[in-house]
């Protein structure tokens, strides 16, 4: 009948309201395992569910509901012709009227039920999302502290290299220089910093250049990890809330058709839309987010494995590599410390005396002991004066032995102590030997009285000397060594000039070198005595010019210039 296919119509259509329930309470098991924090295996994909197929036990009889409201069905119905006219005061209008009744009624309880079950369902899958920042989280812990090994590891053995290239750079001390103990600990403290520059070269490329491969391999592979559970996991992520914003868009479309369904059916106005469509539409979309969860568990527990056997591989190589790095520490450092220790006994047993003696010694710096002459002399001198006077009694030997042993003691005091070889006298010198020298280039020297050059009656003394080279020197002093003037006597001539100057005066003219208004320059001398003026003018002559110049003698003495 037509009432009746259309009861059993709307009763099929609040049953599929109804029927969404079982959809969101299959998360309900799932969200206490999540809150109990169990790690049970993830669920497999639900099966789809086709809603309105047939009764269902956990479908409720919308129809036998309606009938206990409004009473049993007639038996046949009313004319086509008087339908419309009835029906609202029919049993069949009661009956439609307890169907829209109780779909309403149903669909506003599923709606609080759904409400109840998403929000249970958001807390489960933001504490799945939690445990994935954790995961990811660890992860990026993991990638970070394997890459900060491998800089420091780097750095180390940077450093390593250096010290050892410092040492090498280094050099020694002492050891060629140095004598005695203190040359045994330069060489000591040498094999100290060669070997441990050796060791450490030796160690940084069997050990730490390992370890630092080593630390590279794990800071890639965390790397790796990290890259790839933050890609799946932030996708899956992205994509389940998408999924989850999708269902529920669906759901609040079914309400709102719902809603206005039965408005329009209380109004008594036909519908436009029928929200069943709606209804499979929603079945869908959850159909597609239970797959998409199912899978997020799936690939969350898949990363969760694998980060497990990542950071066990990780934390184990990263504890290999910092064992044999700080062994390998701790070998340079028990090496250095055997060494050191070495090299502290040897610096210890320095003995400064001693090496200052055996350089002395070698170098040849003192000589051996002598007696000393003055103490020898003094007691050879006491008994001879003794020994002159007679002994008179035996308080005048006991006298004598004293000192003669006070003799022997001052001897011996003085042979104990070596002398000094930068005092020892030099080779004697013969003292004629200069004398000689001088005879051959010296022929005459003495003293001169030379006329000034502004006071004509101004006499001044002045050592003269005459070479074998033909040359006349004047100095202001025998003892100066600066000359005050040197004549060529081979250009001048000398002449007596008592004449011109009184007794014991004799002239030097040096002729002049050429030119039209260059004049002789002559210079007036006395000697002390005769005789040692003629010897002057003998020996000058020797040397001299043997043409007197006429123009000479008669030269003014405004024209007279000292040399």
């Amino acid at each position: 009948m037509p009432e009746e296919k259309a009861a059993e119509e709307g009763a099929q259509a609040a049953a599929a309201g109804t029927a969404t329930e079982a959809a969101p309470a299959a998360s309900e098991p799932a969200a206490a395992s999540a809150a109990a924090g169990s790690a049970a295996p993830a669920p497999p994909l639900p099966p789809r569910v086709v809603y309105g197929a047939g009764p269902d036990a956990s479908v409720p009889d919308v129809k036998a509901r309606a009938a206990s409201v409004s009473g049993p069905l007639p038996e046949r119905p009313l004319s086509p012709h008087g339908r419309s006219a009835s029906v609202a005061s029919s049993p069949r209008g009661s009956l439609r009227q307890a169907l829209q009744t109780i779909r309403a009624q149903d669909l506003q309880q599923e709606a609080a039920l759904l409400a109840h079950a998403s929000a249970a369902e958001d807390a489960y899958w933001i504490k799945q999302e939690e445990r994935y920042q954790q995961c990811l989280r660890r992860a990026q812990v993991g990638a970070t502290s394997a890459r900060d090994l491998h800089h420091y590891l780097k750095k180390t053995s940077k450093l390593l290299s250096g010290v050892a290239d410092a040492l090498t750079g280094l050099g020694s001390f002492g050891v060629s220089g140095e004598t005695g103990t203190m040359r045994v600990a330069c060489m000591s403290n040498d094999i100290v910093r060669k070997s441990t520059a050796s060791y450490l070269g030796e160690l940084n490329a069997r050990v730490f250049a390992e370890s630092l491969q080593r630390a590279h391999d794990v800071a890639e592979a965390a790397d790796t990890l990290l890259s790839n559970i933050e890609s799946a996991g932030n996708d899956a992520l992205k994509h389940l809330k998408t999924q989850r914003k999708a269902a529920q868009d669906a759901w609040q479309n079914y309400i709102v058709q719902a809603q206005e369904r039965h408005a329009l059916e209380r109004r008594g106005q036909p519908l436009k839309q029928d929200p069943y469509l709606l209804c499979r539409a929603y079945e869908l979309e959850v159909f597609s987010l239970r797959t998409s969860e199912v899978k997020f568990q799936q690939l969350m527990a898949s990363l969760l494995r694998d980060l497990e056997a990542q950071e066990a591989k990780r934390l184990a190589n990263m504890k290999a590599t910092l064992l044999d790095n700080l062994q390998a520490q701790k070998a340079v450092l028990e090496h250095s410390v055997k060494f050191t220790d070495n090299a502290l006994v040897t610096v210890q047993a320095i003995d400064p005396p001693k090496d200052v003696q055996d350089f002395t010694t070698q170098a040849d710096l003192y000589l051996p002991p002598q007696a000393s002459p003055r103490a020898s002399d003094a007691a050879a001198a006491a008994a001879a004066s003794v020994a002159a006077a007679g002994v008179q009694s035996a308080a005048d030997s006991t006298a004598l032995s004293a000192h003669a042993q006070t003799g022997k003691a001052a001897d011996a005091l003085a042979s104990a102590t070596p002398v000094v070889a930068f005092l020892a006298p030099p080779p004697a010198r013969d003292p004629n030997a200069l004398a000689r020298v001088y005879a051959h280039e010296i022929e005459k020297e003495g003293s001169l009285f030379r006329q000034g050059s502004v006071f004509k009656s101004n006499w001044k003394p002045c050592h003269a000397v005459v070479t074998a080279s033909g040359f006349l020197h004047l100095f202001s002093d025998k003892s100066k060594n600066r000359v005050h003037s040197s004549l060529s006597l081979a250009d001048c001539v000398i002449s007596n000039a008592e004449a011109q100057h009184g007794p014991l005066a004799l002239q030097v003219t040096q002729q002049a070198k050429g030119g039209l208004f260059s004049s002789p320059n002559t210079l007036y001398f006395k000697a002390d005595n005769a005789d040692e003026l003629a010897e002057w003018v003998v020996i000058m002559q020797r040397h001299g010019s043997q043409e007197a110049e006429p123009a000479a003698a008669a030269a003014p003495e405004g024209n007279n210039q000292q040399a």
